[in-house]
């Protein structure tokens, strides 16, 4: 659903700012080129700077942990992405563990070491459980000053939000 910025009573956005790391502009190719391609750009020099280094598997899935995915999901929380981006970023995540194409399932390789795999990060569902733990927060019941916002920009949408409509439904709020 489209929201108008009159219905949410804000301006809209004619030029690039940036809000805690996140580049906000009213064009969408930009949005995604100054928010996306950056990371996937950081991503690529960081990797390539580990990867001359003869780590073992184990080493480069904590490389990964440890340096990588903390730039993804900084922004990727914050903001809607493409299942375009996350495809892209497993296959730069992937290709550098194994240098070049994979020799095992992802699937397999993303299970626990105790059930055949190695552990390795699965973006996706770090992304959706980030997302869950937010929208958790937004339900709990201890006052907090984004809620109070959150809560002032929605009032003017929250027949039409299937959110608002689920949180309802949930007897939340």
């Amino acid at each position: 659903m489209e929201v108008s910025s009159s219905e949410l009573d804000v301006n809209e956005i004619r030029k690039v700012i940036k809000i805690i790391g996140v580049h906000v502009t009213f064009n969408h190719s930009l949005f995604y080129k100054l928010n996306f391609e950056s990371i996937e750009k950081s991503l690529r020099g960081l990797l390539k700077g580990w990867s001359w280094r003869g780590l073992t598997l184990l080493g480069k899935i904590q490389v990964i942990k440890s340096f990588a995915i903390p730039k993804i999901l900084y922004r990727v929380v914050l903001i809607s992405n493409k299942k375009e981006f996350i495809k892209r970023i497993n296959t730069l995540l992937y290709s550098f563990v194994w240098k070049g194409k994979d020799k095992v399932k992802r699937t397999a390789f993303i299970n626990p070491i105790d059930k055949g795999g190695l552990n390795m990060p699965n973006i996706e569902s770090m992304i959706s459980a980030q997302r869950i733990i937010c929208i958790k927060r937004y339900l709990s019941t201890d006052p907090a000053s984004w809620n109070f916002f959150l809560d002032f920009y929605l009032k003017k949408v929250r027949e039409n939000s299937c959110f608002i409509v689920i949180l309802n439904t949930l007897n939340y709020r």
